[in-house]
């Protein structure tokens, strides 16, 4: 695997044939990033549980904070493990995700706090974005501050699960490291019937989202012809080629230069 990808899965293996339900997932270096000679400031982090409750953590660090990559690891790193330890230790219905991914979220940002005091630097140094899709059978939930986004397909539609928050300037976001994160936190209706789920950082939002009379709406056209090869596909390995064949691509980086990840969870 190449060096500047980060990734993390351990529930199957690799050479074997990779049958729904699953996850696969990438984060890349962006072109401006290996240009300066910066590395990758996202990560990513998922989890399929043996109650079938999936969990995925994508983040974002800021390119004007200094630690930022760190940053990014310990939010995928900590939101995951509290979510992990929350569902072995309690009882769960899904009427709780609400109340348990807000918690989980004040859990990653604590753990940046932390992190910023153990190295003596301000929690500033180790801003980042962050999403989490809870998944319970064929049910979804969403929580997110930043940009990048969520997709969901049911039967019928690519419908946006979550997307980014209008801003005022461009490049404007609210990290997770804010003193006004909480009122930026966003937390998604319950999305019901999913068949496969797509979340991603802003560097691939430009070609999954499209903009239609201020809407931020799902791309559908890619995601079909997406869908369609990677259902193709029998290997963990292959799959995770054609994520970075696809992020890695010309298109991809002509639409943006900044750091990519794009998970695929295919129920």
């Amino acid at each position: 695997m190449d060096p500047d990808t980060v990734s993390e899965n351990t529930d199957l293996n690799s050479e074997n044939n990779l049958d729904a339900p699953y996850i696969v997932g990438l984060s890349i270096i962006g072109t401006s990033h290996e240009k300066n000679e910066l590395p990758c400031q996202d990560a990513n982090k998922f989890k399929i549980l043996e109650s079938g409750i999936s969990i995925i953590a994508v983040s974002d660090g800021l390119g004007s904070a200094a630690h930022s990559e760190i940053g990014a690891t310990v939010a995928v790193d900590s939101v995951i493990n509290f979510i992990m330890n929350y569902l072995d230790e309690n009882k769960f219905s899904v009427d709780d995700s609400s109340v348990l991914l807000k918690s989980a979220f004040e859990f990653a940002r604590n753990a940046l706090k932390m992190k910023a005091n153990s190295d003596q630097q301000p929690i500033q140094g180790y801003a980042c974005t962050l999403i989490v899709v809870l998944i319970i059978e064929k049910t979804a939930i969403v929580a997110q501050i930043g940009d990048g986004a969520v997709i969901a397909k049911t039967q019928n539609d690519y419908k946006a699960v979550s997307v980014p928050e209008e801003q005022e300037y461009v490049n404007e976001v609210t990290p997770l490291t804010s003193s006004s994160w909480e009122g930026s936190l966003k937390v998604s209706p319950l999305f019901s019937d999913i068949e496969t789920l797509v979340a991603f950082t802003d560097g691939c939002q430009r070609a999954i989202l499209i903009k239609n009379r201020s809407i931020m709406e799902a791309n559908s056209p890619f995601l079909e012809a997406f869908f369609s090869y990677l259902n193709t596909l029998s290997t963990r390995s292959e799959k995770e080629q054609f994520l970075k064949d696809i992020i890695e691509s010309k298109k991809f980086s002509d639409i943006s230069d900044d750091d990519k990840t794009l998970v695929v969870a295919v129920l």
